[in-house]
């Protein structure tokens, strides 16, 4: 479509079709001819605009920052969820966010497979969760999952204790099964965190086994499986300074902490410390294997 290069071109009446927007563009030196451009409004992605963004995985194709965007549940309404968008093009859901001095709040201490939302249409990161529904939707939108420490206050994964987990990898105990994160209960199959994929305090995750553990009135959490031949020497160190001896689970299970698990994980350091729940989805690329 053709546009006079006297006018703001998104004057013009149905100059982009439905779901998309026009935005002016002023490069009359470097491309004359590009006057406008058509852009998808919240919640719609895809080269017409015509798909429903159901994870922040949808905002992948376009400019993007870490922020407040639109998503549609499976009913199709719209609200409003965090994202980040981090550099090896996986865009994260916050589905779950919660201060240690607020563990003991029903919402956190029952597994996801319960539909106890808080604050779900006004992000508080220290009581945040959203609806089953909601999570699930989202869940069903993305490939893996993400633990994070204190993020709000750095907005930087890199300065957060994390761990990464890939969706597809979590099995039964036996590990003949999938599992749906959503509505297992017990212990999955171990899993081994990749390099660059977790980290606590001074501890670099790098081969370190672990298994997701999620009950009636247990929150998900990780637990690391103690092993004196582990390749990192780090897998052991955690387990002998973090009391996992006492019931101390990484990410989520915070009930019988003792002191020596605050020296080193960010999580629990002090009342104010956070925990959070994420869900990811990754630009389409030749590999999209993230551990």
């Amino acid at each position: 479509m053709s546009c006079s290069m006297k006018y703001n071109c998104c004057h013009q009446s149905n100059i982009c079709p439905k779901n998309k927007i026009c935005k002016q563009i002023n490069s009359l030196k470097q491309k004359p001819w590009k006057r406008f451009t058509c852009e998808c409004t919240d919640g719609y992605h895809g080269d017409n605009c015509d798909e429903l963004i159901r994870s922040c995985g949808g905002y992948l194709d376009r400019h993007r920052e870490s922020g407040m965007y639109h998503v549609v549940d499976s009913v199709n309404g719209s609200y409003e969820v965090y994202c980040h968008f981090d550099s090896d093009h996986v865009a994260w859901t916050l589905v779950q966010s919660y201060s240690f001095a607020n563990r003991s709040l029903v919402q956190f201490t029952k597994s996801l497979s319960k539909d106890i939302p808080i604050s779900e249409n006004a992000l508080t990161w220290s009581g945040y969760r959203l609806s089953k529904p909601r999570m699930k939707s989202i869940k069903n939108n993305s490939i893996f999952l993400q633990f994070t420490c204190d993020y709000e206050k750095y907005l930087d994964l890199k300065k957060s204790d994390y761990a990464k987990i890939d969706l597809r990898n979590i099995r039964t105990w036996s590990g003949d099964e999938k599992v749906d994160v959503l509505e297992f209960s017990g212990y999955t199959h171990h899993d081994t965190i990749g390099k660059g994929r977790g980290k606590i305090g001074e501890y670099d995750l790098n081969l370190c086994q672990i298994r997701l553990h999620q009950g009636t009135d247990w929150p998900l959490h990780v637990i690391f499986i103690d092993s004196k031949s582990a390749v990192n020497p780090a897998c052991t160190g955690i387990n002998l300074l973090s009391c996992t001896e006492d019931g101390f689970g990484f990410f989520g299970y915070y009930y019988y902490l003792r002191d020596c698990g605050k020296r080193f994980h960010r999580c629990v350091k002090n009342a104010h410390s956070t925990t959070q729940l994420w869900f990811g989805m990754r630009k389409p690329i030749q590999h999209d294997r993230l551990l």
